[in-house]
């Protein structure tokens, strides 16, 4: 029995690996929810494997759910997968149900730019922007209470004081007899869909100016020619004026008094 648990497990470990690895690729349809369903996949046979593995040694270990054992939360034993929690793509951190955070991947010690040993111990709050830290409470709270916490957009904060949007979403943890006792929290950092939303609304912005210059541009062009319009009519008369003298007395004008008519005649043009 123990064997087929096992055998489960690694089925279920592998299977989640490919959709985790199908949904990494944001081109393919319902990727986001592939990769997330891949991830607690992965999660959830490395429990199985896990718990199976212990059966042996602790039959009371039957819940349907597979509980976690509260010596699994020391940094050391907390993840037994630890190369697979190591290179997760994305950010992961174990906390406990105070907050307090037990162990972290490098990606996620990268990301906010410390050493791990200076993550392990704080709280999760220490992290999180200061736009997020009522959403981040809510969650939490709403977390413990309900056991629920998935796809929630929290603002985090790294070391040198700048932020980042990231989607988390919590795995949960259970000792021997069904409690909560903390989470192994996945953390998506979705800076680049910020930057393709910036991007589409300058790209907006710079729609609508173009359309307001195009506006004025045409505005303009029916102003100049109602103005070249209306500056033609008084010079109609003086243009017929220069023609009758060039038609009736012509012969009657001197050089200068001729040259001086077709050049009035010409600037009514």
């Amino acid at each position: 029995m123990n064997t087929f648990g096992i055998s489960g497990g690694l089925l279920v470990l592998i299977i989640g690996i490919a959709v985790m690895d199908y949904g990494l690729d944001p081109n393919v349809p319902y990727a986001y929810h592939a990769f997330y369903l891949g991830l607690a996949g992965i999660v959830m046979g490395g429990v199985i494997i896990w718990a199976s593995s212990r059966r042996s040694q602790n039959p009371l270990l039957t819940q349907p759910y597979q509980p976690v054992s509260t010596k699994s939360l020391s940094p050391v034993e907390s993840i037994k997968y630890r190369k697979l929690y190591e290179e997760s793509p994305v950010m992961q951190r174990t906390v406990n149900i105070d907050g307090i955070i037990l162990e972290c991947n490098q990606k996620y010690a990268k990301a906010f730019g410390y050493p791990k040993n200076e993550i392990i111990g704080k709280s999760i709050f220490d992290f999180i922007a200061e736009q997020s830290i009522k959403e981040m409470r809510n969650t939490f709270d709403s977390w413990k209470e309900t056991g629920h916490a998935e796809n929630r957009e929290i603002w985090f904060k790294r070391r040198d004081g700048s932020t980042f949007p990231a989607i988390l979403s919590a795995n949960n943890m259970y000792d021997e007899r069904g409690k909560l006792i903390g989470s192994n929290t996945a953390i998506r950092d979705i800076s680049d869909v910020y930057e393709a939303r910036r991007v589409l609304v300058e790209h907006e912005k710079q729609k609508i100016q173009l359309e307001e210059l195009q506006k004025m541009n045409l505005l303009k062009e029916e102003f100049y020619l109602s103005l070249s319009q209306e500056c033609k009519l008084p010079l109609e008369p003086i243009k017929r004026y220069c023609e009758s003298l060039n038609d009736q007395v012509a012969g009657n004008l001197n050089k200068e008094q001729l040259q001086a008519v077709n050049e009035i005649y010409d600037n009514t043009n």
